[in-house]
Order: C-alpha cells, then sequence, then structure tokens
C-alpha cells in the first residue's frame, strides 16, 4: 500500500514533467483539449503496447501496483482514440473496452474479466460503438500521482525507456526513464546515426507525452487553474512537435523541440510544486 506521503512525492513528478514537456502557446479553452493529431499507425502499436502491459499485470492475482499499472494503460487507451485519426466507431469501440477494463482492475475478484479486455485491445478486437466519452474526468479511473508515475526512472518504478532510445550508459542503467531521457534530448543534438535509430521511438514518445498533456488538463487544480490548463496544453502542443520533429529525423527539430520541452521548469516549479 502506498503512503499519502508516497503519493504527495509522486505529484511533484508532475510538475518535473510539466516543465520538461512545457512548450510555448496553448490556452485554457476545454473545446480545444482533445486533437485528432495522432496517425493511425503510431495510434495501433500504442494501442498494442499499452494493452499488453495491462494483460501481463493482470495476470494471476495482481497486486495493487500491478492493477494501477492496468488502469492507467486503459486510462491512455482511451485517450488514444480521442486523439486519434480514424473511423470514430472503431476508436469509440477502443475506448469503450478500455474504460471498461480501468474499471473492472480496480474491483474486487474482476482481475480476470479486466484482462479479457485487455487481451481483446492487444489483439485489435473491440466491438464498434457509438460516440466516445470526453474524459473530462479521468481521475475516477487514476489518480494524478499514477498517471505522472511512469516518467520516472525505472528503478523509482518509472516505465522506462526502449533500448533504441537508451543512448548513453546512463540511460541504460540508473537514468534509465522518459524524464531523464527528454532531459538528454535538450542537451545535445543527436548525430544522424541515433537520429535514424530512435526517430519512430522518439515520434512515440512524443505522440504519448502529447496525449498525457491532454488528460493533466482535466485535474486542474483550484488555483491557478488557467496556467495550469495552459502548461498541460503546451505540453500536448510540444508533445506533438517533438514526435513530427522525430518523424522527419530532423536532428536540429528534434533539439529545438526538446528545449522548448523544458523552458518552462522554472515557472512550473514556483508555481505548483511544494
Amino acid at each position: 500500500m502506498r503512503t499519502h506521503a508516497h503519493r504527495f512525492v509522486f505529484v511533484g513528478a508532475l510538475v518535473a514533467a510539466l516543465c520538461l514537456l512545457a512548450g510555448s502557446g496553448g490556452a485554457g479553452d476545454k473545446e480545444k483539449v482533445w486533437k485528432p493529431f495522432l496517425p493511425a499507425k503510431a495510434y495501433k502499436e500504442l494501442v498494442t503496447r499499452a494493452a499488453k502491459n495491462s494483460e501481463e499485470a493482470l495476470t494471476g492475482t495482481p497486486s495493487e501496483e500491478a492493477i494501477k499499472k492496468a488502469q492507467f494503460n486503459g486510462l491512455m487507451i482511451a485517450a488514444y482514440a480521442l486523439s486519434a485519426k480514424g473511423d470514430a466507431e472503431e476508436l469509440a469501440g477502443a475506448q469503450d473496452f478500455a474504460l471498461k477494463m480501468a474499471k473492472t482492475a480496480g474491483e474486487k475478484g474482476k482481475a480476470a474479466q479486466a484482462r479479457m479486455y485487455a487481451v481483446s485491445l492487444a489483439k485489435g478486437i473491440a466491438p464498434r460503438a457509438g460516440k466516445m466519452t470526453d474524459l473530462t474526468d479521468p481521475k475516477a479511473y487514476v489518480e494524478l500521482a499514477d498517471l505522472m508515475e511512469h516518467y520516472k526512472t525505472k528503478n523509482k518504478g518509472g516505465e522506462g525507456i526502449p533500448p533504441a532510445l537508451q543512448s548513453n550508459v546512463r540511460l541504460k542503467g540508473t537514468q534509465n526513464g522518459i524524464e531523464e531521457k527528454l532531459r538528454a534530448l535538450s542537451m545535445r543534438k543527436l548525430t544522424d546515426a541515433n537520429m535514424a535509430k530512435e526517430a519512430d521511438e522518439l515520434a512515440l514518445l512524443g505522440y504519448r507525452a502529447a496525449v498525457v498533456g491532454e488528460l493533466t488538463y482535466f485535474y486542474t487544480p483550484k488555483k491557478k487553474a488557467k496556467e495550469w490548463q495552459d502548461l498541460s496544453l503546451d505540453m500536448r502542443n510540444a508533445g506533438v512537435a517533438l514526435a513530427e520533429a522525430a518523424q522527419k529525423k530532423d536532428a536540429e527539430a528534434v533539439l529545438k523541440a526538446s528545449n522548448s520541452l523544458n523552458s518552462s521548469c522554472s515557472q512550473c516549479h514556483s508555481g505548483f510544486r511544494k
């Protein structure tokens, strides 16, 4: 069981991630939160990975941590569907299964049922559905701290980064984490060889960051609400910029986007980190 203090530390991680991911532009306009920027190929890959992670987490008798991991991935799949370009009814069906997975995973004795949803999503199988849910209350599925935990290094409970992004010894070891990778990207331009090697994974990383930004918008605190919302949408925009730069294999643009992702750190820390 996590302590409240532990969760408080994770909330601090949100601010760090916002600092790393916040760029310029954006406005706290609820009507503009969800945008269809996610290409079909990237959507399929991200959903498949998230579903397989959930399937693995829900095998056997899952721990509390495993259940939270499945709920996080379910929420992400639902958000991917809202951010994707494609057949509206197919996307709605995937979102419906993803939210059912997130919900049932947290209910006593229903881990096996939740895993069945994950298996179907991993195979790309879900009944077509009607209108999608806007996900204006993601905290009904995942707490803010759990949403941001995956940015931490792997040895501190984070998700880590795939081998293609482990471009130095530190990123293969103690700094194996999304936040640390983003920091490294902002410090030095990738070589042509590394740019070619990392392009596909960097694009996925950027798109994931953008979707997390959209979700983060709806965890708005009572104080400085507009600032929070602006930063959330900046996070979305900066993630898309990184993804598009990576797809073009433009190392200079990746460096520029990464520097933009880090530019608001001091503002984030002074405004929200306690």
